[in-house]
């Protein structure tokens, strides 16, 4: 198993869902607000459409309450 390390910045309460590469920096746009965890779930579910793995394979390893995230994606194969 392969993990890739991840540096994300989200961005919440987006019109648009969706995924960009800048520098080396993930930049996603979702449509929640970040409250309860919602917005980190909604990363992790976008994250893994993106990556094309479960979204189990999605983890966040740093940046709980912060709009700069780290995740470690885990590429099975």
């Amino acid at each position: 198993m392969k993990i890739l390390r991840v540096n994300v910045k989200a961005h919440p309460k987006s019109k648009l869902v969706q995924v960009e590469e800048r520098d080396g920096v993930y930049h996603v746009w979702i449509h929640e607000a970040p409250s309860n965890g919602k917005a980190n779930e909604s990363v992790r579910k976008v994250l893994a459409k993106y990556f094309k793995v479960a979204k189990s394979d999605v983890v966040l390893v740093r940046g709980h309450h912060s709009r700069a995230k780290v995740f470690d994606i885990r590429k099975r194969g």
